[in-house]
Formats: C-alpha cells, structure tokens, sequence
C-alpha cells in the first residue's frame, strides 16, 4: 500500500496536524524545500520518510508505543514539510534535525505557508487522554492583516477593506482564528467609522465551519 503523507490542501492538513498533536506527537521539525528543488520533492520526501521509519502501520505504531520507542510521522504541502514523533526512545534515529517540544515555553509550533500566512498551533490543555489544541494567526500574520486593513481604510477604497478582510475566508474554522477574524472585524470597522467610511457589514465574510475533509487525494 502507497504510503499517505502528500495533502491535498490547508484544511486537510491542519486537520491532521492538530489530530497528531492531540495524540501526543508533540515533537514537531518544520521544513521549507526550497523551489528550486521542486523536481526531487518526491525523493526528499522518501529519505525524510526513510530516515525516521515514518512509514510504519497502525499496528506497527501500536508495538512500537508499547515498547516505549517514539513513533515518527511525515506530512507535506507544497514546499512545507513537518516531521512529528511522540515521547518515546529516539536513540536509533539521527539527531541532526532540531526537534521542538509544543509543550514548553520556546517550543511554539508555526507553519510557515507562505509570507502572508502564518498559523500557530498551540497546546491549550494538556490532558492525558485528549490534549486540548488550538489553532490561531501567528503574531506576526496578525499584525500584518491588521497594517493591511488600516491601510485599506486610510485608502478611502471600500472594495480593498472588503477585498482584503475577506482574504481570511479561506481559513479553516477553528475557534482561536474566528476569535482573532472578529477582532479584527471590530478593529476595521472602528476605523471606518473614524475615517468616515461608509460600509456594509454584511459583506465582511467569517468562515464559522470546521468540517471534517479528506486529507490525501
């Protein structure tokens, strides 16, 4: 059976991202593949997968939880790549990839899509049975949507306040990003207001559904 790891699109990988960390692969390593190696994605792909046996069965993952040796999973869209694994032995395994822990202080989970879109996962809760994780803007995309949004307003350009907060529709809708979309609704529309620009809310768009979606093709 072909091993699953190549996602289809934001949401499926989001999906299984946060399913995985609220399952405790709480180890996580971003990587961004560069370009203009597009053409050998595919054999990076195999040597991260080989490298860290994350091609294993469910039954295989079973075993090697029992044995308590870490369990290892590799996923990929486009350019960005994430490699995961739980607590357990890694002593088999090279070290040269910096691993961090979602759990302590410095160990913030951010996926880099691209210049404008940054998430962060976040553990909310950590509880043996069901980690509790949340899902929000990075500080610095935050910031930017927020710029962008003021400077629309100051523009006097209605359609570009509306072009851009409606950039954010295509997030998927976990709770921590529908509270960061509202305020900055709030924060826009406070500023329209204080600029004098005539507007019509029901055309800010919020994406409130996190439906489950197919992860792989």
């Amino acid at each position: 059976m072909k091993l699953k790891y190549l996602c289809k699109d934001l949401k499926g990988f989001m999906q299984l991202v946060t399913y995985l960390v609220s399952r405790g692969y709480y180890y996580h390593c971003v990587i961004i593949l560069p370009e203009k190696k597009r053409d050998k994605f595919e054999s990076i792909d195999k040597k991260l997968i080989d490298k860290y046996a994350a091609d294993k069965s469910k039954y295989q993952r079973s075993r090697q939880k029992i044995k308590k040796q870490a369990n290892f999973y590799y996923l990929r869209l486009e350019n960005l790549a994430i490699l995961l694994h739980t607590e357990g032995d890694i002593s088999e395994y090279p070290n040269d990839d910096k691993f961090k822990d979602i759990r302590v202080k410095n160990g913030k989970l951010t996926l880099p899509f691209s210049d404008y879109l940054k998430l962060d996962v976040v553990l909310v809760e950590e509880k043996e049975d069901r980690p509790k994780v949340a899902v929000k803007m990075s500080p610095e995309m935050y910031a930017g949507v927020k710029d962008s949004l003021h400077d629309c307003v100051l523009s006097k350009k209605i359609g570009l306040v509306y072009a851009e907060f409606n950039k954010l529709y295509g997030l998927p809708g976990y709770a921590g990003l529908i509270k960061q979309e509202q305020a900055l609704l709030r924060f826009t529309l406070n500023q329209c207001a204080k600029h004098q620009l005539i507007i019509n809310q029901s055309k800010f768009r919020i994406n409130t559904f996190k439906n489950t979606t197919k992860v792989f093709e």
